[in-house]
Order: C-alpha cells, then sequence, then structure tokens
C-alpha cells in the first residue's frame, strides 16, 4: 500500500503488487500489478460504494495474476493481505447497496452477481 496526497481532501491509498529482487547484489522492486486506489475517507466512513468499486477492481487484478503464475494459495494470500488493510464490504453492506442500485439503476456491480465476493476473505 502507498499512500499519496490529493488535493488537501485526504489521503488515497493505492495497492500494488510487487516483488523485491536483486540485481548485481543490490537490492530491487518491482511492480507486478496496479490493484486499484481508494481514499481513507472511504475507509474511514465504510463508504460501500466506494468499497465496492475497489474490491470489484482488485478481485479482477487479482484473478488475473494466475496467467502471471502466481498459484491459487498466493493469489489468496495476498487477497488476505489487503483485506487486513481495506476490509472488503460485508454481505449487508453489500445488500443495501444492491438495493439502491435498483432504486437508482445505471451502475453495476460485480459483487450483484458475484456475491461470493463480498466479505468472503479466508482469516
Amino acid at each position: 500500500m502507498r499512500q499519496e496526497a490529493i488535493d488537501r481532501k485526504g489521503a488515497i491509498l493505492s495497492a500494488y503488487l510487487g516483488e523485491y529482487y536483486r540485481k548485481d547484489g543490490e537490492p530491487r522492486q518491482r511492480i507486478l500489478k496496479y490493484l486499484d486506489c481508494l481514499g481513507e475517507g472511504h475507509i474511514a466512513t465504510r463508504a460501500t460504494g466506494a468499497l465496492i468499486d475497489f474490491w470489484n477492481k482488485a478481485n479482477k487484478a487479482l484473478a488475473e495474476l494466475d496467467k502471471q503464475g502466481l498459484s491459487t494459495d498466493e493469489i489468496a494470500r495476498v487477497r488476505k493481505i489487503l483485506a487486513a488493510k481495506i476490509q472488503p464490504p460485508s454481505g449487508e453492506e453489500v445488500q443495501k447497496s444492491n438495493a439502491m442500485m435498483v432504486i437508482f439503476p445505471g451502475t453495476d456491480s460485480e459483487f450483484l452477481h458475484r456475491p461470493e465476493l463480498s466479505g468472503e476473505v479466508d482469516k
């Protein structure tokens, strides 16, 4: 996670998956995948729409990692570490958000179609 300031309205947390390696004996790091970003204010207030959007994008990025050679267990470990920093929306939060989407159509959520993604991070 990397913290950046934006417009003095609060910090933005950006989630990257990286790896450390050595080149010519010197430690280096390489970014493997950008997962997404989220404002700290959205985390503090549990802004469900922002959390759903973050986790939709992060889950999509994590799902693509199997094509890059990461095992299912490694991806689950990354998801668990990410969830420790940014707790996924609970099933109840997702249901309330989905109910609002019915009232205010025009947005779509992967959580609406894949409820198993909501709050479902193995501890």
